[in-house]
C-alpha cells in the first residue's frame, strides 16, 4: 500500500511538471524586432508581441502614442499607450523601453482596389470594403498593387530600461 502511494505521489508531480511545461509553451509571446513587425506585419496582427526599442517621439499635443525605434535602424513602429497616457513623456525621448502590445494591422491603401472596382464599369459604394485583410491582400495581388501597411501596437505593458 505504501508503494502504490509513492507511485501515484511521484506520478502526480511529474504530471503537473508536464502540465506546466505546455502551459508556457503556449503563452510564449512572440519577440519580434521592429523590422520583423513592418515586413511581416500580419504574422503578428491581432496578436501581442514583446519588443524593445529607444522612444524616438512621444506626442506632445495629445500623449497618447509614441513611436519607438529599432537600436540599429532608422525604422520605427507607433505605439497607442491607452491606459498609459501621460506616464510616457516627450522627457522620456531617447530612453530603451521594453515593452508589450497586441498589434493591429491595417491597410492604408484600400481604395487602390475601390478605384479598380469603380473602374471596371461597376458602382461605386463609398466605404466599400472587402470581408477580411486576407481578401483585400489577395485582391491587391491579382492587381499588382503593393499594399501599404499601418502597424499600430495597443501598449499592454512597459518598462524603461
Amino acid at each position: 500500500m505504501k508503494n502504490l502511494f509513492i507511485f501515484a505521489l511521484i506520478t502526480g508531480f511529474l504530471f503537473s511538471c508536464a502540465t506546466k511545461t505546455e502551459k508556457k509553451a503556449e503563452d510564449t509571446i512572440p519577440e519580434p524586432t521592429i523590422t520583423e513587425l513592418i515586413s511581416n506585419p500580419m504574422d503578428f496582427d491581432g496578436k501581442e508581441v514583446a519588443f524593445t526599442g529607444i522612444i524616438s517621439h512621444v506626442c506632445k499635443h495629445s500623449g497618447d502614442k509614441m513611436r519607438i525605434m529599432q537600436e540599429d535602424s532608422e525604422l520605427s513602429v507607433l505605439v497607442m499607450l491607452g491606459d498609459f497616457t501621460g506616464q510616457i513623456t516627450p522627457e522620456n525621448e531617447g530612453e530603451k523601453v521594453a515593452v508589450n502590445g497586441l498589434v493591429a494591422v491595417t491597410l492604408r491603401n484600400m481604395e487602390a482596389i475601390e478605384d479598380e472596382h469603380a473602374h471596371e464599369g461597376h458602382e461605386h459604394e463609398k466605404g466599400h470594403e472587402c470581408a477580411s485583410t486576407e481578401e483585400a491582400l489577395a485582391k491587391m495581388k491579382e492587381k499588382g498593387i503593393d499594399p501599404d501597411f499601418r502597424v499600430v501596437v495597443n501598449l499592454k505593458k512597459y518598462e524603461l530600461k
